[in-house]
């Protein structure tokens, strides 16, 4: 669990990481694009069913109206980076790539 825990942690630091980088330029405002960008940044195998659970949930929006909203340049959505990082954090994190390096290490590890 704790190690679970320690993942989770770290994940969401990174995306606040990149999302600080990333929107340097627009005042701390995250959008659609740069939310999809730095999530598969972080976690390039992430599947967009997940991707998709991360972005609604960061922007506190449906799915389905998140997938409406993918590629529309002329309304995005858009959430201050520490919302969007806020609602990110309240719910499950799985990364493909550690969650597979965690299960494998079993029993014994080390």
């Amino acid at each position: 669990r704790d190690q679970h825990l320690r993942a989770r942690i770290s994940f969401v630091e990174e995306v606040r990481k990149g999302l600080l980088v990333a929107t340097s330029t627009t005042s701390g405002v995250v959008s659609l694009s740069i939310a999809q960008e730095v999530l598969m940044s972080v976690d390039p195998g992430m599947k967009q069913k997940l991707l998709y659970e991360y972005l609604a949930r960061g922007f506190k929006v449906a799915t389905k109206e998140l997938q409406e909203k993918v590629g529309d340049h002329e309304n995005p959505l858009t959430a201050a980076l520490g919302v969007f990082v806020k609602y990110l954090k309240m719910g499950v994190i799985m990364q493909k790539g550690r969650s597979e390096g965690a299960a494998k290490g079993g029993k014994g590890g080390g």
